[in-house]
C-alpha cells in the first residue's frame, strides 16, 4: 500500500509513475510470493486487498493480480486459472478493471478472465 496505495479503475500511461509503481509491486510480489500463506490463499488474496466470500477454494496453481480490482463471491472455486485486471492498450496507455466472480462459480485450468468481466452466481468455466 506504501508504494501503490489501492488499485483503481482507468487508465494510465505507460512509463508514467503509476506503471512504475505497478511494476514495482508486481516485482516484489513474484520475489516474496506467498510464503506460510500457501495453505490459506483466500486469507493471503484478503489482506493483500481482495474482496472474497466464505467457502472460497483458489488452486495453489491459480494466477491472481491486482487484487483491489477483484470481487470473488462465496462458495467460488479457482483451479489453475488466471484472475488478470491489467491489460495494454495501442494508445500507449495500460488499463485496469475490476473482475467480479458472482456466488458458487467454477474456474476451470487454463482459463484466463480479464479485467472488466463480471461472472453471474453458478457460472461454470
Amino acid at each position: 500500500w506504501t508504494l501503490v496505495g489501492t488499485y483503481r479503475e482507468g487508465q494510465y500511461p505507460i512509463f508514467g509513475g503509476a506503471y512504475l509503481r505497478w511494476w514495482m509491486v508486481n516485482q516484489l510480489y513474484t520475489m516474496l510470493s506467498r510464503g506460510i500463506f500457501v495453505h490459506n490463499l483466500p486469507l493471503f488474496y484478503r489482506l493483500l486487498g481482495a474482496k472474497i466470500g466464505a467457502d472460497v477454494g483458489i488452486s495453489e496453481d491459480a494466477k491472481l493480480s491486482e487484487f483491489d480490482l477483484l470481487r470473488i463471491g462465496a462458495g467460488t472455486a479457482l483451479d489453475n486459472c488466471t484472475l488478470r485486471p491489467f491489460c495494454m492498450s495501442t494508445n500507449g496507455c495500460f488499463t485496469l478493471r475490476n473482475i467480479e466472480l458472482g456466488q458458487d462459480c467454477s474456474v476451470a485450468a487454463m482459463t484466463v478472465i480479464a479485467g472488466g468481466a463480471s461472472l453471474n452466481a453458478g457460472t461454470c468455466l
